[in-house]
């Protein structure tokens, strides 16, 4: 259940977060480059009628798993020889600031990874 509600909170910030980019952009104008879109895995819960066991799913994913922003470090990940990827850990950096600052320094996703 934790995890679940760890998932819904992660997304509702991010959803924040592109709400405040749209926001500035109705009024500062777009940014010269590429904002990139990312989201959180949809889960749910399971439960087994027959054990009552519950089980946390979510929709696969495909692709190489990439750690942008480790919960170790505010530092986000180095991607030298790419480029995409430079710019996704740059943008969640930036996703992370504006979190913090519109929760009023309560809450922020610290932990990012995807493909």
């Amino acid at each position: 259940m934790n995890e679940m509600n760890c998932a819904r909170w992660g997304g509702a910030l991010m959803g924040d977060v592109y709400r405040f980019i749209d926001a500035k952009c109705k009024v500062l104008g777009c940014p010269p480059f590429p904002i990139p879109h990312v989201e959180f895995v949809p889960v749910a819960l399971a439960v087994a009628n027959d054990t009552n066991d519950v089980y946390l799913i979510e929709d696969p994913i495909e692709g190489e798993f990439v750690k942008y922003i480790n919960n170790g470090s505010a530092q986000p990940c180095s991607f030298p020889y790419d480029p995409s990827s430079e710019h996704i850990a740059e943008f969640l950096t930036f996703a992370q600031h504006v979190q913090f600052w519109r929760t009023g320094e309560n809450a922020f996703v610290s932990d990012f990874q995807g493909i």
